[in-house]
């Protein structure tokens, strides 16, 4: 199968605790890889009939650069408990996008760019256990909430085009007195190549039980079925979504959590791929393995916001140097009340790599080679706009041909 998870427990004052990073039993002989964080505000302001807007597309230009420098998006999500009020009806929300290149430079044919289509999902209609596949299935969503996304993945993967992120847009309207729709960003990796592979997308719907007690939740969920039906049938994770939990991160995050608010039950959409390809040859061979990391999030929440202390980039880098590649950041209704004004929280990390063969290579064989995230092709000697000069780190020596810095690729 290709699911971990770790126990030790580490963190220290700038970095958020977290559960630990999983011990290879061998070394790892895939590609490391390269984080950069981008930081991103976003207002909301809501309205007297209940809907709120939200200018978060503001930030998809400097998300979209990132790929001029060979980055390509591995998740963009809503922090915790991080708002300011600004005024009666409006406030500030912050948003990370996860951006990961291999730190190896591997010239490929391949090149990308970023898309972002927004629609609506209307939390109602879920089904939990439906199936549904993205066009090249030929099966029609069983769930009708999801109906707007199913159409839109469709259509980008007839263009070769592959889902990145599902992430709420922090938006909604009311559609009626028991039904809601909240805004959605589909974060696309679009090609700029000939030819490009294809793959189909499907989404498997679940639930989350939470159980409320006195100051804190607890919350259960089969994390294992899901994870180990598709990997082991040789699908690749793409994304997690609790689209009601994420609806409600909207106002008023210190409430989120009372009693009288919280769900009991909560649906959880997972998004997985395949190369079509191998879904014609029938091909059910793993090629990938999932991790997962626990992080606790310790925030303060006051009459004009919140504040969280969630900070990753330590435990993401760190990852990075085992080949793992960040899939989600999840942030959960597990949490309890540690005062008056101050709670902690849950916040799941899923990682993914892939899977390689066993045998280490013998002293002085070349490196083995691996799939990697493909560079736009550019002149010799040419940098993007904006781009800084890069080395990337732990080159194989002494293959200097692997060693080449990114902006020399012609």
């Amino acid at each position: 199968m290709g699911l971990s998870s770790s126990k030790s427990h580490v963190g220290g004052p700038t970095e958020s605790p977290h559960s630990g990073i999983p011990v290879d039993p061998v070394p790892y002989t895939g590609p490391a890889i390269d984080y950069r964080v981008i930081e991103a505000k976003v207002t909301v302001s809501a309205s007297f009939d209940g809907s709120v807007s939200s200018n978060v597309d503001d930030n998809m230009p400097l998300l979209a650069q990132q790929y001029a420098e060979y980055f390509q998006l591995g998740t963009f999500f809503r922090l915790p408990y991080q708002a300011s009020r600004k005024g009666m009806m409006s406030a500030q929300l912050a948003y990370q996008g996860i951006f990961l290149r291999p730190t190896v430079f591997e010239p490929s044919s391949e090149s990308w760019q970023l898309q972002v289509h927004q629609t609506t999902l209307s939390l109602n209609d879920l089904t939990h256990g439906s199936v549904f596949g993205m066009r090249s299935l030929n099966t029609a969503p069983n769930a009708a909430g999801l109906t707007n996304i199913f159409n839109i993945v469709g259509a980008q993967a007839d263009l070769g085009g592959r889902l990145q992120c599902v992430e709420s847009t922090s938006g909604r309207d009311r559609t009626g007195l028991v039904s809601m729709n909240f805004g959605i960003n589909l974060f696309f990796n679009m090609p700029l190549h000939p030819n490009p592979q294809k793959f189909t997308t499907i989404a498997f719907c679940t639930s989350m039980q939470v159980s409320r007690n006195i100051g804190h939740h607890e919350c259960s969920w089969d994390i294992n079925g899901p994870l180990g039906g598709y990997l082991n049938q040789g699908w690749k994770l793409v994304d997690i979504n609790l689209p009601q939990h994420e609806a409600g991160l909207t106002q008023q995050r210190n409430k989120r959590r009372q009693m009288d608010l919280l769900p009991l039950q909560l649906s959880v959409i997972w998004f997985f791929e395949k190369d079509q390809a191998r879904i014609a040859a029938n091909d059910m061979t793993p090629l990938y393995q999932v991790t997962i990391v626990t992080v606790d999030v310790y925030a303060s929440i006051g009459y004009t916001g919140s504040s969280s202390n969630l900070n990753i980039a330590s435990l993401i880098r760190e990852m990075g140097e085992k080949g793992w590649s960040v899939v989600a950041v999840l942030d959960t209704p597990a949490g309890k009340q540690i005062g008056v004004t101050a709670l902690k929280g849950e916040v799941l990390v899923f990682f993914q790599r892939p899977l390689v063969a066993a045998p280490l290579p013998q002293v002085g064989a070349p490196p083995q080679e691996m799939g990697a995230v493909g560079a736009p092709p550019l002149p010799a000697g040419v940098l993007p706009s904006g781009a800084e000069e890069y080395t990337p780190a732990h080159a194989p020596d002494p293959a200097p041909e692997t060693t080449q810095k990114w902006e020399n690729f012609d």
